[in-house]
């Protein structure tokens, strides 16, 4: 684990046996499929590629206040991209079939204003939902209300890399193999304190829009 004010990771982890099966068993699925991937921005874009392509509209909902990385994956599936305000204080925009709406649980807490907004569409008015839980992995009543689900579990952990999908749609389990040189940049800077490796496995992140399998380092200090 990382020690105390620090980036650090002590090599001492590597020495230890796994104390779980590993965190994805640990979320509630409720019968819907789910795929272990490399982080939340992975889990992104596998989800917008198991869209049912012959429904989409061709548009996208985000919301206003968002991370630039995030329209990334959208703009490569070819989606025009459309911004929305707060639910708390602005109606929801007028949905044609087949948009894709994606909303945040913000720093943890829950959402509820986007879901309590999106409950009072009909059916035929619903467009796909992404639920973005990668800052309330440990948020509980989050993660059942979108069709995809997207979490992270670097953002919060001690793990290189490491996230999950959850979709209540058919996933391809095909995946690009893990950015290895992002694991390494990230696992050698959290072992020697090095930010410049550090920084430089975000700068290699940034730069790619690939859905990725987990490295098996991460998934390694998962169990552990």
């Amino acid at each position: 684990m990382r020690s105390r004010g620090n980036e650090r990771l002590s090599p001492d982890i590597f020495s230890k046996g796994p104390v779980s099966p590993g965190l994805p068993s640990l979320l509630p699925l409720d019968g819907r499929k789910s795929l272990s991937v490399a982080s939340g921005r992975s889990a992104l874009a596998k989800g917008l590629d198991s869209l049912p392509k012959d429904l989409l509209s061709g548009r996208a909902w985000l919301p206003s206040l968002c991370c630039p990385s995030i329209a990334d994956p959208f703009l490569r599936q070819g989606l025009r991209l459309f911004f929305y305000s707060s639910p708390e204080s602005t109606p929801l925009p007028h949905f044609l079939p087949g948009d894709v709406f994606l909303y945040i649980h913000f720093c943890g807490f829950p959402n509820r204003a986007a879901e309590a907004a999106l409950s009072t569409l009909p059916a035929s008015e619903r467009p796909f939902i992404f639920e973005d839980c990668v800052h309330a992995l440990f948020t509980p009543g989050v993660g059942m209300f979108g069709d995809f689900i997207l979490y992270s579990f670097r953002k919060f952990l001690p793990v290189p890399d490491g996230g999950l999908l959850i979709s209540r749609f058919p996933v391809e389990p095909k995946l690009a193999p893990p950015l290895e040189s992002f694991v390494s940049c990230k696992v050698l800077g959290s072992l020697t304190g090095d930010r410049s490796l550090l920084r430089r496995g975000e700068d290699l992140l940034d730069g790619d829009d690939e859905a990725r399998a987990p490295s098996e380092t991460g998934r390694f200090l998962l169990e552990r």
